[in-house]
Parts: C-alpha cells; sequence; structure tokens
C-alpha cells in the first residue's frame, strides 16, 4: 500500500466561553463572537503577535510560563471586552462614594489596575489551595497515623 504523499498539517485551535458568547483561537488570529442584549451578535477578530525569535523562549518550562501568560492575558481582556458588549445599553448603576474616589485617583487605569489585582489574588488562592493545603493536609494526615511526615518528597537532610 502507496503512503500518502501530501501529509495533511494538523490545525491548532482552541476556545474558551466569554460572557454571552464565544472565544476561537488560532496560531495567528482569534475571533470573539458576543450576543448583545438586542440580540445582535457582535464579532471581533484580532492579529496575535509573533512569538519571540529567542532560542530560550522554546524551551519546555520557560515556553510553558509564557503560554500561560498569554492565555491568562488574551482570555482576561476579552472577557472584559465582551462583558462591556454584553452590557451596551443596559442601564448602569449609580456608583457608590467609594467607586467614585477610586476612579478620581485612578482615573482610565482603574480597570487595569483590578484585572491585574484580580489575578494575582486568583494565582495565589489557587497556589494555596491546590498547592500547599493538599502538602498540610498530608502532613497532619501522616502524623495523625504515625508516618513521618517530612519534606515534600521524602528527603530528608540532616
Amino acid at each position: 500500500m502507496k503512503k500518502n504523499p501530501e501529509r495533511i498539517k494538523p490545525v491548532y485551535y482552541g476556545g474558551q466561553a466569554v460572557m454571552e458568547g464565544v472565544l476561537m483561537r488560532g496560531k495567528t488570529m482569534y475571533a470573539m463572537t458576543v450576543r448583545k442584549p438586542n440580540g445582535e451578535l457582535v464579532t471581533k477578530t484580532q492579529r496575535i503577535a509573533a512569538s519571540s525569535k529567542q532560542p530560550w523562549r522554546k524551551w519546555p518550562v520557560i515556553r510553558g510560563v509564557f503560554a500561560f501568560a498569554d492565555s491568562l492575558s488574551t482570555g482576561m481582556k476579552t472577557i472584559t471586552q465582551s462583558a462591556e458588549i454584553a452590557t451596551e445599553g443596559m442601564e448602569e448603576e449609580k456608583p457608590s462614594r467609594f467607586e467614585l474616589y477610586l476612579q478620581k485617583k485612578f482615573g482610565d487605569k482603574l480597570n487595569k489596575i483590578l484585572v491585574n489585582v484580580s489575578v494575582v489574588i486568583a494565582v495565589a488562592l489557587a497556589m494555596l489551595l491546590f498547592i500547599l493545603l493538599p502538602l498540610w493536609i498530608g502532613q497532619w494526615l501522616a502524623g495523625l497515623l504515625g508516618g513521618r511526615g517530612g519534606p515534600p518528597g521524602g528527603v530528608e537532610r540532616g
């Protein structure tokens, strides 16, 4: 049996839900479609900057860190944009005194600051819940059941 001389190249697409819509991402572009309150669909597309040519950015762990940061950044930006589109034309609540104070102090940078603070808090909570808490529970259970409960990985220095 002959092999097919034309190899089909794999395509890489991913997506995520956004408020009242969906985001689809390829290697060079992403597109977001959101439903407005009146039912109209709004589609926005954006080119993705080419990845850096530096060889160290292709190292396995480093590449993952940059991919994570890029996904987090793109996701937060598109969720914010989708929320703005999905609530367009809706009646806004009167801002509280605290909100007015923050708006006066930080101006147009307020939204970006709030997003960054929420990302830092989310990453810290994720580390606490999925790394430190299981470690502490494991050490507590090891002590409770008569085990040694030493440092992670079972390597003791002495």
